[in-house]
């Protein structure tokens, strides 16, 4: 029965010093018997608690006070961290704060009037209890799980290196509390005034702390030296390991003249039998070991001592008594107490080695195999039982070549272990290393095998960071199919999609859109899609990027009103249809489906508006961008209405006046009412009606509204022109930009009357996206005329403090080599080749003295250039132009990365070679 480490249990290194130390038996002082009973934890509590301590200064607050309170804060947070690395990072600060709040206080102390005595003390007590806090958050808390793996794996797992530096840090701060508080002491000793200090107890703590300080001193520096390699070389005048663990024995000697009732004595007989197996004096160590098994001494100790034991036996070779003394424990203690204590825990790792080095020595399958099996029983354990295991299996059962021919069990350590690695040292080579192993093992064990869907899950991870994102998709999807009761089964629903998303979200090519909507169809339809609801959104909203419009209103539908999503499937459902039915129906030109489909759609944006504006519970925010869809809906119910294939003008009108009675419209929105109202009234032939709404808007606004809102109608106009181009109408483009023109003349107009910022800058905006739509929609002339009217006849000639207008010249290159294109003969055609040819060279000359040059506009102009010069006659020189350009540019292209570019060139390259 697996069982978990009950947090008491797992502080190993508590359970360790639980010994209260010589003085506990001296009297019932609630700090002793506390600390007696709970070990060092209560050590930092007892001294924040002490009434009395103050800062340095003499206040009870302040900036050096907080900053132990910020520490303790830091250490509160240490305990909650999620990961190891927050954890030591809280820890580092909290002791940083303590190092500060020391250095600090000394400083204070050593500035304040000699004759404050009393505030002297207090400030000095409490710079020494400081220390021991210091200490005692290093050694009992940052320290804690640390030591308990080296314990318990004998040094073969955890960080070595950082327990033995946190060790001498927390050694030193012990020691200079001893110290200190001994040569406190002495000089109180000599002061005529000795009895100010006794009556006001600063005596009896200094001697409680001394001896607190001393003992605490003697286990940290006896765990550094137990941490330390047996090949451990000292410094130059250093003491050695040997030395260091002789000392802890010597440091702890004198404890075990305490009386029987002070768990300190047993103890000292443990520290010196752990460190006489160091020195190899194993027959001394078990004596030493035996010594501390004393009826006296506190159980959770005798259990230790079973299992220190039963280790010793197995450093000596006599593997049999190793397990006869695990037995025994066993049988002694009972499954209950041993199961709630660590070292019992720990028990068959001694076991499991006792058969594994054993087996080694006699060569003895089936001995490994006793051993091998109590590892696997380990493994199955919560953690951190896997982690000690799998920092056990190298040193114990050895690396094997063939990696074939490995045991499923050793397999599975080295693949778990490898794949670890990689994934720190982002090692792409150990990653494909650890893929390959999960693979042999999976194959090997069969889908019955408790790691089988461990293993598939690790293969998918692999392949996700290896970046081979399709496998890792279907191998995540593997998981969750064949496995759906294993622990990470839903995560690798969701990693599913959410790679498959990963991937469209990189290249939105249809392909990937495909796979990404299948896999959100496969998770919306399974169970997974209790785990994340959501989902159900992003599914309807692949479908409406695939343009199934209908589809992806009905899954927009699903949408539960519980998520976070639905106001916004709401809209989407009926925008999904809005988008179908111009992109569908429209086009089929059927006016009684276009008719009774329009209402339909129109009704369901209208619906949609109401909803918005009934919605409770929404935060502000939301409820202000679920207010800006509505009016959007409301609008597009108004264009259904209007659209010619339509013809439901009075329709139209009525959802606009609704909309401004009902919402508080902005210029943009308002701009666009005006614009689908003026649009419907001409239909209507009201057309007084029409010219009157914009007058009497513009007759009532503020000045500065004016030109705002003609700016956005006319923007309106100009999408509205461009969607008629990109539809092929260009004769009703043509119509549309005339208007918009029209108003543009009276937009001009407000601009000379009014005082807005760069205002001749905006007119030619406007003129310029005029233009742009005038030869876009095929009325190559009066593009060029406004070119013209903008630049003047030659805008590529720099006149003195002014720049060349550059999209001028373009727009003109492009008209001029239009109106070529367009003659009726080659005669007619080249003044206008020569002028548009003229212009090339000037944008081709500018964008290559350019500092950023944009390759694509280099191409572009390039084209150009030669193909007017084709036009005009000069093929030859244009072939070897062209000829020697690939050879300069190869292996590139002619036409950079733009495949319509190089379309053109390789016509063009065409065009101009001799004939076969």
């Amino acid at each position: 029965m697996k069982r978990r480490v009950s947090a008491r249990v797992w502080g190993g290194v508590l359970a360790a010093l639980v010994a209260a130390p010589l003085w506990a038996a001296e009297a019932e002082d609630p700090f002793y018997k506390g600390l007696q009973e709970r070990g060092l934890e209560s050590l930092m509590k007892a001294y924040v608690e002490q009434p009395g301590v103050r800062p340095a200064g003499g206040g009870e607050t302040g900036t050096v006070g907080s900053k132990v309170q910020q520490a303790v804060l830091q250490i509160q947070q240490a305990a909650t961290a999620k990961t190891v690395a927050d954890r030591d990072a809280s820890f580092e600060k909290a002791k940083e704060l303590y190092e500060q709040a020391i250095a600090e206080a000394q400083e204070a102390l050593a500035g304040s009037p000699a004759t404050d005595w009393k505030n002297r003390a207090d400030a000095r007590l409490q710079i020494l209890t400081w220390c021991a806090e210091l200490a005692g958050m290093i050694f009992q808390n940052w320290l804690k799980n640390d030591l308990d793996i080296l314990e318990v794996t004998d040094r073969r797992g955890g960080d070595r290196e950082k327990v033995a530096r946190l060790l001498q840090t927390a050694e030193q701060q012990y020691r200079a509390a001893f110290q200190g508080s001994m040569e406190w002491q002495s000089e109180i000793d000599r002061d005529p005034n000795r009895n100010q200090y006794v009556n006001a107890g600063y005596t009896q703590r200094l001697r409680d702390l001394q001896r607190d300080a001393q003992y605490y001193a003697a286990w940290t520096a006896y765990y550094r030296a137990w941490t330390l390699p047996k090949d451990y070389k000292p410094p130059q005048g250093g003491r050695s390991r040997e030395d260091l663990l002789n000392d802890a024995i010597t440091a702890f000697q004198s404890y075990r003249a305490l009386p029987d009732a002070v768990p300190a004595k047993w103890y000292a007989y443990l520290v010196a039998g752990l460190a006489q197996r160091e020195l190899g004096k194993y027959e001394d160590a078990l004596t030493s070991l035996a010594n501390a098994d004393n009826a006296s001494a506190p159980e959770a100790l005798k259990i230790r001592v079973a299992f220190e034991i039963a280790l010793t036996r197995v450093r000596q070779g006599k593997f049999k008594e190793a397990r006869k003394a695990i037995e025994n424990a066993r049988e002694f203690f009972g499954a209950p107490k041993i199961n709630q204590n660590l070292y019992g825990l720990a028990m068959p790792l001694v076991e499991a080695e006792s058969y594994i080095v054993e087996a080694k020595a006699t060569n003895d399958a089936a001995l490994k195999g006793k051993g091998v099996e109590l590892l696997k029983t380990l493994n199955q354990r919560d953690p951190p039982w896997p982690y000690i295991v799998l920092n056990l299996m190298p040193s114990l059962v050895g690396a094997q070549e063939n990696i074939e021919q490995m045991e499923p069990f050793g397999l599975w350590i080295l693949a778990t272990d490898t794949f670890a690695k990689a994934r720190e040292a982002k090692d792409s080579k150990q990653l494909e290393y650890a893929l390959r192993l999960f693979k042999i093992y999976a194959q090997k064990v069969g889908e019955k095998d408790a790691n089988y869907a461990a293993a598939l899950y690790n293969q998918a991870a692999c392949l996700l960071q290896l970046g081979r994102k399709e496998e890792a998709a279907e191998a995540f999807k593997g998981v969750a199919e064949s496995a759906p009761d294993y622990q990470y089964a839903a995560e690798s629903a969701k990693y599913y999609v959410g790679v498959r998303g990963q991937l469209y979200e990189a290249a939105k090519t249809p392909e990937n859109r495909d796979a990404y909507e299948k896999a959100l169809a496969w998770f919306v339809s399974s169970n997974w899609l209790k785990t994340d609801p959501d989902q159900q959104y992003f599914y309807a909203l692949v479908l409406y990027r695939g343009e199934k419009y209908e589809d992806a209103a009905g899954q927009f539908a699903k949408v539960a009103r519980e998520s976070e999503y639905y106001p916004e499937a709401r809209y989407w459902v009926a925008l999904c249809r809005f988008e179908g039915f111009r992109e569908k129906i429209l086009p089929t030109g059927d006016k009684a489906i276009i008719l009774s489909r329009a209402r339909v759609v129109a009704k369901d944006l209208v619906d949609f508006a109401d909803y918005a504006r009934r919605a409770q519970g929404l935060p502000d925010e939301k409820r202000q961008q679920v207010l800006g869809w509505a009016q959007a809906a409301c609008l597009n119910a108004a264009a259904v209405y209007i659209y010619p294939e339509v013809g439901l003008y009075d329709d139209g009108l009525q959802v606009l006046k609704d909309m401004e009675k009902t919402f508080q419209l902005d210029k943009e929105l308002q701009g666009r009412v005006l614009k689908y109202k003026i649009e419907a009234l001409q239909k209507l032939r009201r057309l007084d009606e029409a010219m009157a709404v914009l007058d009497t808007f513009l007759a009532q606004a503020k000045p500065e509204e004016i030109g705002p809102a003609l700016g956005d109608m006319i923007q309106a106009m100009i999408e509205d022109v461009e969607r008629l181009i990109r539809a092929n109408k260009k004769e009703a483009a043509r119509t549309k930009v005339r208007d918009a023109e029209q108003l543009g003349d009276r937009l001009r107009k407000w601009f000379e009357t009014s005082n807005v910022k760069n205002k001749q800058q905006q007119m030619e905006n406007i003129q310029y996206e005029l233009a742009e739509l005038y030869l876009a929609s095929g009325d190559t002339e009066r593009a060029l005329a406004i070119y013209t009217e903008i630049g003047g006849p030659k805008p590529e000639q720099e006149e003195q403090g002014k720049p060349i207008k550059v999209d001028c010249v373009f727009g003109m290159a492009r008209c001029y080599e239009t109106m070529g294109e367009a003659a009726p003969d080659a005669g007619q055609a080249r003044p206008h080749f020569e002028r548009a040819l003229e212009l090339w060279r000037v944008l081709l000359e500018i964008e290559e003295q350019a500092r950023a040059s944009n390759p694509a506009r280099l191409w572009d102009f390039r084209y150009h250039n030669y193909y007017c010069r084709y036009r005009l006659g000069d093929k030859e020189e244009v072939r070897k132009a062209l000829e020697s350009l690939a050879i300069i540019v190869h292996p590139q292209a002619l036409g950079g990365a733009d495949p319509i570019l190089q379309k053109k060139f390789r016509d063009l390259r065409g065009a101009v070679s001799p004939a076969p």
